[in-house]
């Protein structure tokens, strides 16, 4: 029997470490279950990847910065590059939502995950709600859709009630929409990101292909940013758990580098280093959805930095495993936090209970497109 082919449209090709990861992990989920699956080559006209080679602002003192860096900035570059051949492509590449227009290439349509339906995002596209097809086999998987109001989402209502079912990565994601579109709401549910569904092992030996090479465990913590706002409001942070463990830290991320005697500055990282640095790290600080997904991944115990307004996306993985008390604002909460260990037995318990479900909801989801 010829298999089915699905054809899945995300951030593939933007040179973000939670983007990448995700995409990989969509692709390889439908796989798994005995479809075809390609990334749909969209490369949306807004992606910018200039961050993952030229991070500094063009003062004199960042120019400086730049050239301490300029041989990591390379190395990140083809770190990055090196990750792409890990898809399964769609011949074609699709510049803009007109060239994707009529598509018929594919027995199912998906689209997800991460922020693609975070409308806000200055990515957004009507190509990521999956408007550019008359295909009645449109399925979402696990998309966020972030802080979005109706106001804006609502925008492109028309094209999600033409789904045959829309999984949200976020319970408060997932019940926001049910309640403006009331009629879809059997439609509608939650699924785990991606990320979730492929095994530690998996993860684990992607990480040993990293430029790093097979990195044993280390007494570091690991310190991943991508903003730099959200970086100064670790610093404190950062300082204190320095103080607390007495260990060094590995800053990675697409932010400045920040010096300190106990920093290391860790510039040459793409997907895999990434992996391997959050995989081996003695302890976790990072602002990130992904950051904290994967610090449960490979139970390294972590603190997950958070402003003060909602974030559906952190808090809901976090409340999902009975961990929201992993949560810092400030400086002054981080030594309660160190100092509670986390259960990764039972939450290991939660997260296969979870893991399994989601992969029965995608191979409904697929297997109910006809």
């Amino acid at each position: 029997m010829e298999k089915k082919r699905v054809g899945i449209i995300t951030l593939h090709n933007w040179f973000n470490y939670g983007s990448m990861l995700q995409s990989y992990a969509g692709q390889k989920n439908i796989e798994a279950l005995g479809y075809e699956c390609e990334l749909i080559d969209f490369r949306h006209p807004r992606v910018d990847n200039n961050r993952s080679y030229k991070l500094y602002k063009p003062s004199e003192e960042d120019a400086e910065i730049a050239k301490r860096f300029r041989g990591e900035l390379v190395r990140r570059k083809a770190a990055f590059e090196s990750w792409l051949p890990l898809y399964n492509l769609s011949p074609r590449l699709y510049s803009s939502e007109e060239e994707l227009k009529g598509n018929k290439d594919y027995d199912i349509y998906a689209t997800g995950s991460d922020q693609i339906w975070n409308v806000n995002f200055r990515m957004a596209s009507s190509a990521y709600f999956l408007a550019f097809t008359d295909s009645h086999n449109k399925v979402a998987l696990a998309s966020s859709i972030g802080r979005c109001k109706w106001e804006m989402l609502g925008n492109y209502a028309q094209h999600i009630e033409k789904f045959r079912q829309v999984y949200i990565r976020e319970q408060a994601g997932a019940d926001y929409l049910s309640e403006h579109l009331p009629h879809m709401k059997d439609r509608i549910g939650v699924m785990l990101d991606p990320t979730l569904l492929v095994s530690r092992e998996d993860w684990e030996a992607v990480a040993r292909e990293s430029s790093f090479g097979e990195c044993s465990r280390g007494d570091y913590i690991a310190c991943y940013a991508t903003l730099d706002e959200e970086m100064e409001h670790m610093l404190p942070m950062l300082e204190k758990l320095h103080r607390l463990t007495g260990l060094k830290v590995a800053l990675f991320g697409m932010m400045q580098p920040r010096f300190a005697d106990y920093i290391e500055n860790v510039v040459d990282v793409g997907p895999r280093e990434w992996l391997s640095l959050i995989a081996n790290a003695s302890f976790v600080l990072t602002h990130s959805f992904h950051g904290t997904a994967f610090s449960l991944k490979f139970q390294r115990p972590f603190i997950t930095y958070n402003d003060n307004l909602e974030n559906p996306r952190k808090e809901g993985i976090l409340k999902k495993f009975g961990l929201l008390g992993r949560i810092a604002h400030q400086a002054n909460e981080i030594e309660e936090i160190y100092k509670t260990a986390i259960d990764f037995e039972t939450v290991g318990k939660y997260m296969k209970v979870d893991i399994e479900e989601s992969r029965d909801k995608l191979r409904r989801a697929l297997d109910g497109c006809r």
